[in-house]
């Protein structure tokens, strides 16, 4: 099956996961007013109920040419999963990552740690 969808923006990265409070509320005010809706949140009420970026740690060398062209990458990503590892984000980085570059000559290797805090999801940086 190949499916095509127009890119949708907004909403902080939650859309990736974490989107179940916003999709009911919206099935919900669709299906009462009887026509489509639209639910809008400020970034403040999104990391409050969503939760916010994950701490990470980064390690990496790198090496460029004259111009600025990646020639090499050897990198390592801890990413504080929290208590629960519902996403992977350290892959999800990598794969966004990848898809932008040419990554032939690079290293990578990703850790989500669990810890004993709270597990957060994702957020785009603007």
């Amino acid at each position: 099956i190949n499916i095509s969808v127009r890119r949708l923006g907004g909403s902080y990265g939650a859309k990736l996961s974490r989107n179940n409070l916003v999709s009911c509320a919206c099935a919900v005010a669709a299906y009462v007013l009887n026509c489509p809706a639209r639910f809008v949140m400020t970034i403040e009420s999104m990391m409050l109920t969503m939760g916010k970026r994950s701490a990470a740690k980064h390690e990496y060398e790198i090496g460029v040419d004259a111009n600025g062209i990646i020639q090499y990458l050897e990198q390592k990503l801890w990413h504080n999963a929290g208590a629960t590892l519902n996403e992977s984000i350290g892959c999800q980085c990598l794969n966004q990552t990848f898809s932008c570059y040419n990554n032939s000559t690079w290293s990578s290797v990703t850790y989500d740690v669990i810890t004993d805090i709270p597990s957060n999801t994702f957020m785009q940086g603007s």
